[in-house]
């Protein structure tokens, strides 16, 4: 797999899979330009059965207080998650 420039990725992790639909969405880790990204992307198999990026997705540079933002943000997503559920069950 490859990012921006056609360099290879350091990371990717498939993130969700919808194998009706044919599309994942990825998250990954690589460098651009001397810069290292985090990439959150849709991709779909094509007609070769090959998973191929879309125009849909967000790419941020990989600093440190981008990936505390995005933990953080993650990590109140799953603390009002499991809140609810608390809820739901009593």
């Amino acid at each position: 797999m490859t990012f921006g420039s056609g360099k290879e990725v350091e990371y990717y992790k498939v993130i969700s899979q919808n194998d009706y639909k044919a599309e994942q969405v990825r998250l990954a880790l690589g460098d651009f330009k001397d810069v290292t990204y985090i990439q959150l992307r849709k991709y779909y198999l094509d007609y070769e059965s090959n998973w191929v990026p879309s125009k849909v997705g967000i790419t941020v540079p990989a600093t440190l207080s981008n990936i505390y933002a995005l933990l953080d943000g993650l990590m109140e997503i799953c603390s009002k998650q499991e809140a609810i559920e608390i809820i739901n069950h009593y």
